[in-house]
């Protein structure tokens, strides 16, 4: 409502261990929080209120900011058309990460770009969380060509520091602002091989790119059908064709 607009923070969850539905979630999620808000800013409009456009120039200069180390207006992509801002923080986090870490790598590497798009245009973050659950088990864990499972994993101890530092950043976004500096250091890590983290306003789209055969000016259509080819729908009685392990 609009007592709470200035200061709300969304979070989007998508389960990564059904990747068929990851797309569909968080483009319906973000259909509805910029649905809301626009609905919100127009009964605020109505009575002559200038916060509507307040609260979007704020997530413009947040999101240009981030990508030029503090630097408003830096961004590369800060007046890209594909880019629109609800007015309110929103963060996209993908859980279950551990449950799809070893599928296919360039099955990963599409829904990721994927999801980095989705994120990059709607001015959201991407986490990816993971590492909670049993899935993270002695099962899972990678093994060597001799075939020999390596005496330790540095992945629960590298999903901790994921989730500790998403803790942090969701805090300051709520408590300090996402127009106050994050105090420590939270840098774009975006490698489909490991957990991302991308604050907002962190990638690009020159970096995210389009697949293959896409056509002009509709990369979101062919995300959509590019992870749909990827990631069917699971058959009945079948299991998640999506996260099945390699």
């Amino acid at each position: 409502g609009p007592r709470h607009v200035t200061t709300a923070v969304v979070a989007i969850c998508v389960d990564l261990a059904k990747p068929h539905e990851a797309m569909r979630t968080a483009e319906y999620w973000l259909g509805r929080v910029h649905a809301r808000c626009a609905k919100t800013f127009e009964r605020l409009a109505a009575r002559g209120s200038r916060l509507p456009e307040q609260l979007v120039r704020r997530s413009e200069r947040v999101f240009a900011a981030a990508g030029g180390g503090g630097t408003a207006g830096a961004h590369e992509d800060a007046e890209s058309p594909l880019v629109r801002h609800s007015g309110v923080t929103v963060l996209i986090v993908a859980t279950k990460h551990d449950a799809w870490r070893r599928t296919d790598p360039e099955r990963m590497k599409v829904l990721v770009r994927a999801l980095r798009f989705l994120a990059h245009t709607n001015a959201a973050g991407l986490f990816f969380l993971g590492g909670f659950g049993a899935a993270d088990s002695r099962a899972e864990r990678p093994v060597n060509d001799a075939g020999f499972e390596p005496p330790t994993d540095e992945y629960p101890g590298e999903m901790r520091s994921q989730f500790n530092q998403f803790r942090a950043y969701l805090n300051h976004l709520m408590f300090s602002g996402a127009d106050r500096k994050f105090p420590g250091r939270l840098a774009a890590r975006l490698d489909h091989l490991r957990p991302v983290t991308c604050p907002v306003g962190g990638d690009r789209l020159s970096s995210i790119g389009v697949p293959k055969g896409a056509e002009t000016g509709e990369p979101l259509r062919a995300w959509r059908d590019v992870t749909s080819r990827m990631f069917p729908p699971p058959r009945d009685g079948d299991g998640d064709e999506g996260s099945k392990v390699t």
